[in-house]
């Protein structure tokens, strides 16, 4: 059996044991990308390199589903807190809470017009489609070979004739092989609805106590002040690095 696959397996049985608990819980359990696209079409599993799992719940369901996690095993993954990890099969599980770059009421829509099989839930293909190119080229500011598999995949499996361009336009696309310093960050955004940019930087600049204790691994919540602090500082340093290479480009 090819290491793909086993790997594959290995994680399909982990999305079964959660799907289940989630079920007993009455948490819609949203799979996103390649666990999705395996979960949908068993002969992917043969091709799809696995890392992670990428999961969508409700935000009211989020503590609860972090307990179900924990219960099966999980703990916080340090540096990031929306996402925990699985020692013995090295699994990593990333949690969202909303798609980043959609209106509250459209994450709604999208969190209701999901489609159902065998108790877990999936994206409407377009926004499968959709979601794949925006996290590429927007969060990760390019595109592995994966990735372009995925996205023929969706596109074969639901007749889409969609393509980059109608998702990206093209100005954001232009920015996929500068060198920009917290690139992912800017290109968000940039991408972000009006809306939502104001949040996004208070979110940034100001997040939640609990987000700090879970994005530092914070011990003693007196040392709290300290980690807004370095945060602060760091988004200073990215600033000024960005304004001194500015000026090095234009000289």
């Amino acid at each position: 059996m090819n290491k793909i696959l086993a790997r594959n397996i290995l994680i399909h049985q982990e999305i079964k044991k959660i799907k289940d608990e989630c079920c007993n819980n009455n948490i819609r359990l949203i799979l996103l990308k390649g666990a999705a696209l395996i979960e949908l079409f068993a002969e992917y599993s043969f091709f799809r390199e696995m890392e992670d799992i990428d999961v969508l719940v409700e935000n009211k369901y989020f503590y609860k589903f972090l307990n179900i996690l924990k219960n099966l095993g999980y703990q916080p993954y340090c540096g990031d807190p929306n996402v925990v990890y699985k020692k013995d099969i090295d699994l990593k599980i990333d949690i969202l809470t909303e798609l980043w770059y959609l209106k509250r009421k459209e994450n709604e829509k999208l969190m209701n017009s999901c489609v159902e099989k065998d108790g877990m839930y999936f994206l409407a293909p377009e926004e499968m489609l959709r979601h794949i190119i925006i996290h590429s080229y927007i969060e990760h500011n390019h595109i592995e070979d994966k990735w372009l598999k995925d996205i023929s995949l969706i596109k074969e499996k639901f007749n889409l004739n969609f393509g980059i361009e109608d998702y990206i336009p093209k100005k954001f696309l232009n920015f996929i092989n500068k060198k920009i310093y917290y690139k992912g960050h800017f290109l968000q955004f940039l991408f972000l609805p009006l809306s939502k940019k104001v949040r996004f930087l208070l979110r940034k600049i100001f997040p939640s106590k609990e987000f700090m204790v879970r994005r530092y691994s914070i011990k003693n919540i007196l040392t709290l002040p300290f980690f807004y602090f370095y945060r602060w500082a760091s988004f200073i340093v990215f600033f000024i690095l960005s304004f001194n290479k500015k000026i090095n480009l234009r000289a």
